[in-house]
This record gives structure tokens, sequence and C-alpha cells, in this order.
């Protein structure tokens, strides 16, 4: 599930930006950074009760694409429950131990059937620290927009997410739950051949982005302007503005293929 977070923008006065392209600069950074935060395909929460350490998130994924979560080093009383009111049903499959990465892990695998939603628990024991990466093995990369790492595999694309980590050194074994809130959606046969577009809720983060990046590259480019005709241009500044302008143009278009695609799946 796509995470979307309010991106505020504060229109800067333009003494600021006449001052030093250097400030400009730093503002794209940001704004970059804002925009691509809030892709984040889940985020995780931490709950902490009575021994037992819960990390929740939702994802969306296409039905018939595997999911993965690989805990490392392997972990002790491993279980797995998938409850769905969808009619198709799910695939499970999990292993104490199994090599992944030519490392040993606790592996779980979760195929939905059908369209709609699911929720998964995985519960275990350790007395150790770990981490779990999950991810996506699928045959549609576009699904899944560009901000996240891929790997090539025999199996298709393996889309990774964020790692979870926890768990503490001891001479006793503490209890750790992962709870996955799961959407499942299938390709819209007749979109097979339509322009993939980005959702309502990030086509306004992308024009929000644009905003903020233009209004930073006018300002720059009004300033050079004026400036030109009092004291000449100088090349350090011309070069700044140049990679500015550049910046703002790659990172628009990065913006822009990693939040396209929600539109054609239903």
């Amino acid at each position: 599930m796509w995470v979307g977070r309010n991106l505020a923008v504060t229109l800067l006065p333009i003494r600021y930006f006449c001052r030093e392209p250097l400030f400009a600069l730093k503002w794209i950074t940001l704004i970059s950074v804002l925009a691509f935060s809030s892709l984040l395909p889940f985020e995780v929460t931490y709950v902490s009760a009575n021994e037992a350490l819960s990390f929740s998130f939702n994802l969306n994924m296409l039905m018939d694409d595997w999911l993965a979560i690989y805990i490392q080093p392997p972990v002790k009383d491993l279980k797995v429950d998938c409850n769905s009111t969808m009619r198709g049903g799910f695939r499970v499959s999990f292993s104490s131990e199994e090599i992944y990465m030519q490392q040993p892990a606790s592996a779980v695998y979760l195929q939905p059937r059908s369209k709609g939603t699911y929720s998964i628990l995985v519960s275990f024991t350790a007395n150790f620290t770990w981490s779990a990466t999950v991810g996506v093995y699928t045959f549609n990369r576009e699904f899944y927009g560009r901000a996240m790492p891929v790997a090539n595999t025999p199996s298709g694309y393996f889309v990774i997410f964020p790692k979870i980590e926890g768990g503490s050194e001891g001479n006793s074994s503490r209890s750790y739950k992962i709870n996955i809130f799961l959407s499942s959606y299938e390709i819209a046969s007749s979109d097979v051949f339509s322009i993939k577009l980005p959702t309502p809720v990030n086509m306004s983060l992308f024009i929000l982005a644009s905003a903020a990046l233009t209004y930073v590259n006018v300002f720059l480019v009004v300033d050079l302007y004026f400036k030109s005709k009092i004291e000449g241009i100088s090349k350090v500044r011309l070069i700044l503005i140049g990679l500015s302008i550049l910046a703002s143009l790659l990172i628009l278009h990065l913006f822009y293929g990693a939040i396209s695609g929600g539109e054609a799946y239903a």
C-alpha cells in the first residue's frame, strides 16, 4: 500500500535564492526526499507488550505473485496463520531453515489466488538479533513501481522492500509477530495496451513536487537574468543553475516512473 505523506512546501522569499544558489539546491534535495518518502510500499509499526514484539505493515500485490519473507538467522517455533474472506483462497508454505543469499534463513511464502484482502500472522521465537527481508516474486515489475530495489531471479523479478529488524541477545527466547495486511489485485484485461497513469493521490503529489521545483528554478533563472545586467554572469553560478534544472528534471522523471502504474489494475 502506497503510504502517502503530506508534502508541505513552504514558498521562500526571493532574496534567499538571490543570495546563494546552493541554498536552492538544498531545497531541491529536500523536496525530492519528501516526494520519494511518500512512495514506500509499506510502513512498519512496532508494538511491544508482554515480552512479545510485533511488527505490522500493509502491502499491495498482484494475485498469483508470491510474497516472500526471509528471516536470518533461522528462528524457532515458526508458525503462519492466514485468513481471507475471498473465494479461491491462497497458498502458503514455510520452512524453518533453507538457503537465501547463500546464508541459512527461515522462509515464509504466500500466494494470493484471488483478488481481495488477506490477514497474515507470522510468529516465531528467538534469543538473538534477527532481520527479515520482505519481497515479492513477480513477472510484472511495473505494478510495484521503480522506487524499490529489484533482483532478477529464475522465478522472475524479486521486488525487495525495506528490512524489518528486531531481537536482542539473551539467554531466554522472546516471542515475535509479523502482521501483514495484504490487498491483492488482478490485471484488468482491457488495460493491457493502455497507458498506465498514477493514481489521483500520487498525481497530486507529483503536481506539488513539480510546482515546488519549478518555483525554485524560475527564481534562479530570474535572478541570473537581472544579475547579468549588473555584474555579469558567474560561470560557477551558471553551472549550479544548469545542474539545478537537470536535477529537477531527473527527480520528476524518476518520481513519475515510480508512481505510475496504479490505474492499470483493478
